[in-house]
Order: structure tokens, then sequence, then C-alpha cells
């Protein structure tokens, strides 16, 4: 798995960022298995387990491009009747891509956690 840059929705709204790079689970089992940050600022968290409904768009992190996105995957789940408990208020953004990535060909996602209830056949 390649490097995931995360900012939470809410901190972009008021212009503050949180950084999230993800470890590879396969090589670090735990945060005490993680390499020790040398700066305060910076902190090892075990994010757990969750379920969360995506959608992939292409571009940059710009707040209208977010903010589109965003809004058709929220409004896609509200049609869903095996999706539930739509979080709306911990909506998440991950950025795929380095910096110099091109905007076509950058892959971001935004997400927001929800519970999966399949339907009965």
């Amino acid at each position: 798995m390649g490097k995931v840059v995360e900012a939470p929705k809410g901190d972009r709204e008021q212009q503050r960022y949180n950084m999230r790079f993800f470890l590879p689970a396969s090589e670090i089992k735990s945060k005490s298995e993680a390499p020790q940050p040398s700066k305060e600022n910076v902190r090892v968290v075990d994010v757990p387990e969750r379920t969360v409904a995506v959608r992939t768009f292409s571009g940059y992190f710009r707040k209208a491009n977010v903010d589109e996105n965003t809004k058709a995957l929220l409004e896609s789940l509200r049609g869903d009747e095996e999706v539930k408990n739509v979080k709306e208020d911990h909506v998440e953004v991950f950025g795929w891509n380095p910096p110099w990535t091109i905007s076509f060909l950058r892959t971001n996602e935004v997400l927001v956690p929800c519970d999966f209830v399949p339907l009965k056949k």
C-alpha cells in the first residue's frame, strides 16, 4: 500500500490541517513497533477498524472539489437501503499522490463512516 495523506474535512473548513500517514499493517502490527517520532507534535496512534462509504475523485484538494464530491457521496447514500447511520459530520478526505502529480492523474477519496446492513432476500 502506498502512502496516504488524510485531512479531516472539519479541520479544512477551519483552515487547520491534521495529516495522517498510514503505516503498512503487513510490516507494523502495533504502534509500539512503529518508528518513534522526533517531534512533540507528532503522534503514532492506532486507528480502529471501521466501515466507511467512499467516493473517489481526481483533481486537487480544493474546498470546492471536496465539497462537490462530499455532496455527491452523501446524496447517493440517502437512497441506499443497505447503508444506515451515516455520520455526515465526520467526513474525511484522503489524498494518495505526491504534490507533483498533475491534477487529472491524482486519486483522492472522500469518505464517511456508516453501517452496512445487507438486505435479506
